[in-house]
């Protein structure tokens, strides 16, 4: 993916290979045709023929707490790419086995873990590219993938069973999903972070906006505060403060006794 592309750009990509996913990880759905195979060509009964389905079920709702904290500590990326190789080596595996037990194992707990860590690694890296008023949106156009997968993955199954055996419609949807899964999941990432610096230097500049606190200014003559005034501009420190300061002066002079060498200056029109 090109690196000077935009975010918003990336953040599609994203989306777009996590629907893509979810839509090949719907391979769950195929199972509805193929238990009416095995009930009627390999003579199994309605029970065994739902088992399979049944574990896998389980196995990828309990694999989704698991896979959610390994995709926060790996990344989205790898628990995908993993996923997608563990439910292709699962139906590949339940294209060479015969018996229920056998299917229970390959295609229920095999293919079902291998959903569950696909299906946790596609919704987070998504929605972490877009401001919050559009997660539910982008949460929505992801996950829509699994619900649309019945739409194709019926047709399909049904017609590579038209064509083929049972077996080699496991293994020809166990290849499919090794090669596409893995790719996709190429172009899985987080945004990337916030540098520490960056950050810091935020705060920095924020900090220095602040206005500045007003001072205290206390006379050294009669030791009781002049006034107080915010170091807001150099005019209202070298114009006000002399003064004040010998208004008190020529004050104090009087009540001594002495002339004062002038009358005092007029108070600044700003104090």
């Amino acid at each position: 993916m090109n690196e000077k592309s935009s975010p918003a750009s990336k953040g599609w990509t994203v989306v777009i290979a996590g629907l893509t996913i979810n839509l090949i990880l719907g391979v769950l759905y195929a199972w509805g045709v193929v238990a009416k195979a095995l009930v009627v060509d390999w003579k199994w009964t309605k029970t065994e023929a739902t088992l399979p389905f049944t574990v896998a079920t389980v196995c990828f709702a309990g694999m989704m707490v698991f896979a959610g904290r390994c995709q926060d500590k790996f990344g989205p990326r790898l628990v995908a790419t993993a996923g997608g190789l563990m439910l292709g080596l699962g139906l590949v595996a339940s294209g060479l086995v015969h018996s229920p037990s056998m299917m229970m194992l390959t295609f229920g707990v095999g293919a079902g873990l291998g959903i569950g860590l696909g299906y946790s690694a596609t919704t987070p890296p998504a929605i972490k590219w877009f401001p919050p008023a559009r997660k539910g949106v982008i949460t929505g156009i992801v996950v829509s993938g699994v619900g649309l997968a019945a739409v194709y993955i019926s047709p399909l199954t049904q017609y590579l069973l038209g064509i083929t055996t049972i077996s080699m419609t496991f293994v020809y949807l166990g290849v499919g999903t090794l090669i596409l899964v893995p790719l996709l999941a190429q172009l899985l990432r987080n945004p990337p972070e916030q540098p520490a610096a960056a950050a810091s230097t935020t705060k920095a500049a924020a900090t220095s906006a602040e206005p500045a606190q007003p001072m205290a200014v206390t006379s050294p003559i009669s030791g009781s505060p002049l006034a107080t005034f915010a170091e807001r501009s150099p005019s209202v420190t070298t114009s006000v403060l002399p003064v004040r300061a010998t208004t008190v002066s020529w004050r104090l002079a009087k009540r001594c006794g002495a002339s004062p060498a002038a009358s005092p200056p007029a108070r600044a029109a700003n104090s």
